[in-house]
């Protein structure tokens, strides 16, 4: 899976795939110089009388990409009032945040979906899928067990978790690297 390059137009989107997130690609170059830590926003579609009709919370966080670590826009809580469904209120946001993304450099926005038909109009493609399997737990009883499991609580193991995780992840594309936050 490689990034599209410029010139940047709507046209030139490429479809990614692969084997429930979904990805929009953006400018692999300006990721890797705009990674930072994570921040959010909220932004809301307002209709003629001002009331707030639609809105999009925004997570800012990095992910690995080709053993990088890069920056990327993550949306989610996205809501629009029925009665102003179909109005265009979303289509609204996701334009102006997915230029935001690209303008910052970003090389994915990510997303959790509830309908991947819908986020496809917007450029969105699968970038994993969920697999769900259901066991009783007396089918783990056999499984012999030769170590030990603890919270960690000091902020040096912490950070050997951090490194450990961090090594781990390199060689896969996509991986939630954490932010310092999520590691304290």
């Amino acid at each position: 899976m490689r990034p599209w390059e410029p010139p940047y137009d709507e046209q030139s989107i490429p479809k990614r795939s692969r084997a429930g997130k979904l990805l929009h690609p953006w400018d692999e170059k300006g990721a890797r110089e705009s990674a930072e830590h994570p921040k959010s926003d909220v932004w809301g579609a307002f209709d003629e009388a001002g009331r707030l009709i639609s809105a999009v919370s925004t997570l800012r966080h990095t992910m690995t990409y080709e053993r990088a670590v890069l920056s990327c826009g993550e949306l989610h809580m996205v809501g629009t009032l029925p009665e102003t469904r179909g109005s265009g209120a979303v289509r609204s946001l996701m334009g102006v945040i997915l230029r935001e993304y690209k303008d910052n450099g970003d090389l994915f926005a990510t997303l959790i979906p509830f309908s991947f038909a819908f986020y496809r109009k917007f450029g969105f493609e699968a970038a994993s899928e969920m697999v769900e399997q259901k066991a009783d737990i007396q089918q783990f009883s056999s499984f012999k067990q030769t170590f030990a499991v603890n919270r960690i609580l000091s902020q040096e193991a912490v950070d050997e978790a951090h490194a450990l995780y961090m090594n781990f992840i390199r060689d896969y594309n996509l991986a939630d690297t954490g932010t310092d936050e999520k590691w304290i």
